[in-house]
């Protein structure tokens, strides 16, 4: 795979993993459930938290993945802001 699509997969699944964990987070908070609505459901509370967590892990796999795929671009960011040459 080029590197830019592995790029764009790894994007791809840091957005998807970012929604799931903001979903997931907001319905775990039970004082938000009222204002959304889930007063009378039954909700699978262990599922939830179980796609959470491990989303979360999947999260800072990827992030660590983006990293190592822009290292370059990291690398001359932080030398131009200490004033080095890049």
């Amino acid at each position: 795979m080029e590197k830019e699509h592995l790029k764009i997969f790894v994007i791809t699944v840091l957005t998807i993993a970012f929604f799931l964990i903001m979903v997931t987070g907001i319905i775990k908070f039970l004082f938000l459930q009222p204002w959304l609505g889930l007063t009378d459901i039954v909700l699978p509370f262990a599922q939830i938290s179980f796609i959470h967590d491990w989303t979360g892990l999947i999260l800072i796999l990827f992030i660590l993945i983006h990293m190592y795929l822009n290292l370059g671009w990291f690398t001359k960011t932080i030398k131009k802001l200490l004033g080095k040459e890049a």
